[in-house]
């Protein structure tokens, strides 16, 4: 899913000029998935994360990748073309500092990149009714409650499209992409199989029908932006 997402998020991105020789900056790079399809797109990627393990193993596959944290971590003088947070700003305590210093970041003209989870999804507002119905496991999830990094907010087209904008940025796209993809779900049900059961079948045929009507009927959980930054 996000390998089919970064080709439509950079595609989109294509619209606006040449990417060929742009300095990226993708903030919370994990395994360099979308640092790999804007590479193959000529752009020059660089990436930060702070867990180690992940910069490790994307560091590897010859991906320029720095451990740490944004913005604190990042070498003052430097400036991108592109900063990119895919599915990461909704873990920041900070947003308003990530934000601010994107803008110091980014050169005149560049873009920023947002990708994230839309409170207005059906997945969201499922989860939401199943809450306040008594279900709260779903919701919590959702929010990834106990894990070590929370969804500390979640966002749609208006409100995050107020916040960053109020930072000096025009909002220039906004598009839904899939949250989910069938082969992810797949692996999913047997991520503790050795191999498939007829149950497991059985589930991956119902979730395969449910899924395919609710992206045709309803809007999808997942979102990105690009905003260009404005001058002044």
């Amino acid at each position: 899913m996000r390998v089919n997402n970064s080709d439509v998020i950079l595609g989109a991105l294509s619209r606006f000029g040449t990417l060929d020789g742009l300095e990226l900056l993708d903030v919370g790079c994990s395994y360099g998935w979308f640092m790999e399809a804007a590479r193959k797109r000529g752009i020059v990627p660089h990436g930060l994360d702070y867990e180690k393990e992940k910069a490790e193993k994307a560091i590897a596959n010859g991906l320029d990748i720095k451990t740490g944290y944004f913005p604190e971590d990042v070498e003052s003088s430097k400036r991108y073309d592109i900063i990119a947070f895919n599915d990461v700003l909704e873990h920041f305590k900070d947003v308003d500092r990530a934000l601010k210093s994107s803008r110091e970041f980014i050169r005149d003209g560049g873009k920023l990149i947002v990708a994230y989870p839309d409170s207005n999804g059906f997945y969201y507002r499922l989860g939401l009714l199943l809450f306040r119905l008594g279900w709260k496991a779903p919701f919590f999830r959702m929010w990834q409650k106990g894990y070590p990094s929370p969804h500390l907010y979640y966002f749609n087209s208006k409100n995050l499209g107020k916040l960053v904008s109020s930072y000096g940025f025009k909002l220039i796209e906004d598009r839904a992409v899939p949250a989910y993809t069938l082969k992810g779900i797949w692996g999913r049900i047997h991520v503790d199989k050795e191999r498939p059961s007829l149950f497991s079948v059985l589930l991956y045929i119902s979730v395969m029908i449910v899924s395919l009507t609710v992206q045709r009927l309803f809007k999808s959980d997942a979102r990105f932006h690009i905003y260009q930054k404005l001058p002044g």
